[in-house]
């Protein structure tokens, strides 16, 4: 398994980069996943892990001056995940769509402003509101 951000943060910024592009693509497909968990008992445990390996993503790169775009995306979706409720969640295609917007910005070489803004669109279209204010504070 390919080290994780917070194990390799001390790399150049192209790896940062790369690790940041792989997380975000394994956060993608951890919601993909929930989308088909939606009436599953496991769907609970299934998005705490989301949330978790967000969190730990946002603070791996808290110090990465060229990932303040990640880190706002990263923060948006720790939110839309806590706040939101689960039940928006397990509305067909909910999840799904968001997974494939976090894919989208995983291909990325770097996250600027006009592609949040693109990921605010897209979250605003699915029905989830991009800056809701997190009730469990994240430190970063």
């Amino acid at each position: 398994m390919p080290p994780t951000i917070a194990e390799s943060i001390d790399q150049s910024p192209a790896s940062v980069a790369t690790l940041r592009r792989q997380s975000f693509e394994q956060l993608s497909e951890g919601l993909k996943e929930l989308a088909t968990l939606a009436e599953a008992p496991r769907f609970p445990f299934k998005a705490d892990a989301v949330i978790s390996e967000a969190k730990a993503t946002l603070i791996a790169l808290a110090e990465e001056q060229r990932e303040g775009g990640a880190r706002e995306v990263l923060r948006n979706l720790i939110n839309v995940l806590s706040n939101c409720g689960w039940d928006h969640f397990k509305t067909p295609g909910s999840a799904a769509a968001l997974g494939g917007a976090l894919s989208d910005l995983a291909a990325l070489e770097t996250i600027q402003t006009n592609d949040v803004n693109v990921w605010h669109d897209a979250l605003d279209q699915i029905g989830f509101d991009p800056l809701a204010v997190a009730t469990g504070a994240v430190g970063v």
